[in-house]
């Protein structure tokens, strides 16, 4: 397991509009979560069979990586070729029981 602190959070659009975690040239996808946390996995988790995942806590700049060898090349060469988009991390955790992405 593996803990890196990230400056700010940094989101684009996936194919169908939902957003994306950017981290270490790299996009993620939310799976699952609860109030404190936010569980993702790689973009390239069923084409390229990647299974990086990491998690995500409520009110910290701390990213957790539970499975963190990618089996492909980077995403992105560097994050200035993301293109943003504006979201708030607080937008993945759930509130009074209810998916807020749902």
């Amino acid at each position: 397991m593996t803990l890196l602190y990230v400056q700010g959070w940094l989101f684009t659009a996936g194919q169908r509009g939902k957003p994306k975690l950017v981290i270490e040239n790299n996009s993620y996808f939310r799976t699952k979560g609860d109030s404190l946390r936010a569980y993702w996995s790689c973009s390239f988790y069923k084409s390229k069979k990647c299974r990086s995942k990491l998690v995500t806590h409520r009110g910290s700049h701390t990213v957790k990586y539970t499975h963190r060898p990618h089996t492909h090349p980077d995403e992105y060469s560097d994050t200035s070729s993301v293109t943003p988009l504006d979201a708030d991390i607080d937008e993945f955790y759930i509130r009074d029981g209810k998916d807020c992405l749902a």
